[in-house]
């Protein structure tokens, strides 16, 4: 805590914290003598202007022709007065005098005045009070010093240990409590379970945890869900203020946001800046703003309160990137327009794999015969997954041609995702065609040998060969183009040229 050194700005009556202050830095920085003109101390005498002189911080002890400085006197700059730094911290009705109150200013008698104050039994008495208190003080104040830095030393080795395991789990996007907070329970959660660890190889910890354990409310111990909750509220508030920081050094940067329901079913709107660091170019996650609701007036007004809350120039903007949803990307009524019509300059360009995805669904669902190919791919799944022995079955065939291709479960959001059930497929086709063999044969149920049989029937169908040759080598093509889309240092060029190849391959690669 600083206080001002201006005793005219002193409150009339010092608190503790200030008195114990000043009684043990001591006059010096207060008397502003030594460097000040004094010019604001200007007072006229009958068209004659007298100031306040250097020469009354001092005087001489005629007996022994010594110089002493008058460590009590004080000079207020911003006033032009004079103060007795002892009377006013040893505050007393009594003591009241123009060194006390209003200051002190009458220049042409000051030598009389200042010289009556010294001597006046009131200013002896605030002085020998000020003294005695500062020994008495010099006594105790180590002592409660060092307790108080022994008791700084122990809780900040602790949240040492505290942070490290908040940051810990943190940084792995793992759940903090658990079914229960009390320690010794396999259901506390891991924040509380990481530091019983540690407790084990930790002598210090072991010793804390010992003494606080499960003590309940009211207690200090650093141990409950709150202090987690408000550590992790601290850490990132700082590390956006990193990053905001980090970004008005950068000044230009691009917005990504896309929306996202939380465990409690809201609606958050992820919010990712991308901006160019002297090292190259970075992106970061800032923070999930609240949304109001889908449209994009609505997302449009939660970015700009974000960004005029945090003093970010939109104009700054050079790109926006969302998805292909119609309240983003709308020409005229997606977020996009209403960004570029605040800054002209922000760019839209629409994410590459999501178009890509949205590109695949679309060919895919216009045609009867791959939407009951795929169909019948999702049914194999469901059907060996559906029995651990069924599952078995066909894990002891696929084991026999020595691969590891088991059937796959069908993506419903990533359509390209559906190469790895289609891959597993191809590689394991005769596997399966025994597996359902042996379960057409084994003693099952009626339904389950009768779906045996359907299911190996449309594997001998023509078509079916056909389609999995066909969707294999298009698949293969497009799912290595999705995964280089979403590669963090691609470049724009390399993303132009793997769609152009991507559509010359549908093309006329599928003629052969």
């Amino acid at each position: 805590c600083s206080y001002s050194t201006d005793v005219a700005e002193w409150p009339q009556k010092i608190d503790e914290d200030a008195r114990q202050y000043w009684m043990k830095k001591g006059s010096k920085d207060c008397q502003n003598c030594k460097k000040t003109s004094f010019s604001s101390s200007k007072k006229i005498y009958e068209n004659e202007a007298r100031y306040c002189q250097k020469t009354y911080f001092t005087y001489t002890h005629k007996p022994t022709g010594r110089e002493y400085e008058r460590d009590w006197l004080c000079y207020s700059v911003s006033q032009g007065k004079l103060y007795c730094f002892s009377c006013i911290l040893i505050y007393n009705k009594s003591y009241s005098s123009k060194f006390t109150s209003e200051g002190f200013d009458d220049w042409k008698h000051a030598p009389h005045y200042i010289k009556s104050h010294e001597e006046s039994v009131s200013h002896r008495e605030a002085l020998i009070t000020l003294l005695t208190l500062k020994n008495k003080s010099c006594q105790i104040n180590p002592q409660l010093e060092a307790q108080v830095e022994s008791e700084k030393k122990y809780w900040r080795t602790l949240l040492e240990r505290v942070v490290e395991v908040i940051k810990f789990i943190c940084e792995r996007g793992l759940a903090l409590r658990g079914r229960d907070e009390k320690i010794g329970s396999p259901t506390n959660g891991n924040y509380l379970g990481l530091l019983e660890l540690l407790a084990k190889f930790d002598p210090f910890l072991d010793e804390h945890i010992k003494k606080y354990a499960n003590k309940g409310k009211g207690h200090v111990s650093y141990l409950s869900k709150t202090i987690s909750e408000e550590f992790i509220a601290i850490i990132g508030s700082n590390i956006q203020e990193f990053i905001i920081k980090e970004l008005k050094t950068s000044k230009y940067f691009s917005i990504s946001v896309d929306s996202t329901p939380d465990v409690s079913h809201t609606d958050q709107l992820t919010l990712i800046l991308r901006y160019v660091l002297p090292s190259g170019p970075v992106e970061r996650f800032v923070q999930f703003l609240d949304m109001e609701g889908h449209t994009a007036g609505q997302m449009y007004n939660s970015l700009i309160d974000f960004f005029s809350k945090h003093d970010i120039d939109m104009a700054d903007c050079r790109g926006q990137s969302y998805d292909n949803a119609s309240n983003m990307s709308g020409k005229y009524n997606g977020l996009q327009a209403k960004i570029k019509e605040l800054n002209s300059y922000a760019e839209y360009i629409p994410c590459f794999a999501h178009s890509l995805n949205l590109v695949g669904i679309s060919a895919a669902e216009s045609c009867q015969e791959a939407v009951r190919f795929f169909d019948f791919v999702e049914s194999l799944y469901v059907f060996f997954s559906a029995s651990t022995l069924r599952w078995k079955i066909l894990v002891s065939e696929i084991s026999k041609t020595k691969k590891t291709f088991l059937v796959k479960k069908m993506s419903e959001t990533r359509w390209f995702a559906r190469y790895d059930a289609v891959h597993a497929f191809s590689f394991s086709l005769d596997a399966i065609k025994s597996a359902l063999l042996l379960l057409d044969d084994q003693d099952q149920k009626a339904e389950y040998r009768l779906k045996a049989h359907s299911l190996h029937a449309s594997m001998l169908k023509l078509e079916t060969c056909f389609l999995i040759i066909f969707w294999e080598k298009i698949l293969s093509r497009v799912h290595a183009t999705s995964t280089a889309l979403q590669r963090a240092n691609l470049s724009l060029n390399s993303a132009t040229h793997l769609l152009k190849s991507q559509k010359l391959l549908i093309k006329f690669g599928t003629r052969d």
